[in-house]
């Protein structure tokens, strides 16, 4: 959705406006046919598609491969495996969730999805999805053939901008703004959440972040600014969170700016607490990845925020005992 604000004179000249573009972003496509079976999810509908396919009666209970270990893809497969499919995920990066958190953390999730029974194919795509719903082969591209009954395809999302061609705005992976939201080069216009790419201003870079707290965040901003135009840039924390069997796994700020991770606690373990702490050169804290341990992501996220060092996190964060690794 969009929102606009108008102001009239009594004589209908128009005196002033705002545009908040928020029409967010939307799956991006199944490279296979609708025939094949294959669900995205994006939408209620999708869900309910979904999860009827779920919830069918299928002989030996079915088998679901789901091509993407992205957020999407990783939540899936752990709710597939709780309602006892066999469940298989593909994707041609070498852990889940691997482009938020890296190899070294991907790894510890990967083992995870083990733990419960998870198949994995990583390092290879998708050739081809053939047959029809309930009757489904995936083929991979190093020659394997997975049988499915039901195929979730999780490729990520694009920004919903095509109804601004022609608009004047500049798009570039979505609306391109400055650190308050304002688009760029264009008074009055503003855009926030999944649609929205900002300049981060520690960065020096544009920036597209699809998380929810990331779009609340930025309204919250764009609401100040249109109010007080000389309000400071936003400088937020990435933050986002993902259920997986077990697990709650908090990821805060950009892990992936680290050059150097240090693991408190045990990610090998469902039941224990675990957090990474990732810093970059200089050994400040870049981001943070924990496992069942909101008072250090608490702690974590407000260091990230504050530029703090790894060294006064490793301080501040304190184990539990029967958590340490023996």
């Amino acid at each position: 959705m969009s929102a606009v604000s108008i102001a009239w004179k009594a004589d209908g000249e128009v005196l002033a406006f705002v545009v908040v573009v928020a029409t967010g972003a939307s799956t991006r496509p199944s490279p296979w046919a609708v025939p094949s079976g294959a669900h995205v999810l994006r939408t209620l509908n999708d869900c309910v598609a979904l999860h009827g396919d779920l919830r069918a009666e299928w002989p030996g209970g079915g088998a679901v491969v789901i091509v993407g270990g992205g957020f999407i893809g990783a939540e899936v497969a752990a709710a597939a495996r709780a309602l006892g499919h066999r469940v298989s995920v593909v994707d041609p990066l070498p852990a889940p969730i691997g482009r938020a958190v890296g190899p070294e953390v991907g790894a510890h999730l990967a083992a995870l999805h083990h733990r419960h029974g998870v198949a994995t194919h990583f390092g290879v795509g998708v050739q081809a999805v053939e047959g029809s719903a309930g009757d489904l082969t995936v083929r991979l591209t190093d020659g394997a053939e997975l049988p499915a009954t039901t195929v979730v395809v999780g490729i990520g999302a694009n920004p919903n901008t095509g109804w601004l061609a022609g608009s004047g705005l500049l798009l570039d992976d979505g609306v391109v703004c400055d650190a308050q939201g304002r688009a760029q080069d264009t008074p009055g216009v503003y855009a926030v959440g999944d649609v929205a790419r900002w300049l981060d201003p520690d960065s020096g870079e544009h920036r597209r972040v699809e998380h929810w707290t990331s779009a609340v965040d930025q309204a919250r901003c764009v609401a100040r600014t249109i109010c007080r135009p000389d309000s400071p840039p936003l400088r937020q924390v990435d933050y986002v969170w993902t259920d997986q069997h077990d697990c709650k796994i908090q990821i805060l700020g950009r892990p992936l700016l680290g050059t150097r991770t240090e693991v408190l606690g045990r990610f090998t373990d469902s039941s224990a607490k675990a957090a990474a702490l990732y810093a970059d050169d200089e050994g400040r804290l870049v981001g943070a990845v924990t496992m069942n341990w909101p008072k250090a992501m608490v702690t974590c996220r407000r260091l990230i925020g504050l530029r703090a060092n790894l060294s006064d996190a490793q301080e501040q964060i304190q184990l539990p005992s029967h958590c340490r690794p023996t």
